[in-house]
């Protein structure tokens, strides 16, 4: 089970805490073309691994293309 976005923001930021500010975090959990966009939209999560979804060609090109419209757009 993957953690939440709103759950990733708050480590996230307890993190920022002990960590310069400047250093990139990213959420390394259960990524998936039905889920990026949530974690996307968290401005705590500097970005994402993405794990078993990387190995279908598709679910990973359903991913890039999520992300690439959605930076299109912010």
């Amino acid at each position: 089970m993957s953690a939440t976005p709103e759950y990733c923001a708050k480590v996230i930021t307890s993190l920022r805490e002990i960590v310069s500010a400047e250093t990139p975090i990213i959420y390394g959990g259960d990524v998936n073309a039905g889920n990026i966009y949530s974690y996307m939209q968290r401005p705590e999560i500097d970005g994402v691994l993405i794990g078993r979804s990387s190995l279908k060609a598709s679910e990973f090109v359903k991913i890039c293309r999520i992300v690439a419209e959605y930076k299109r757009i912010i």
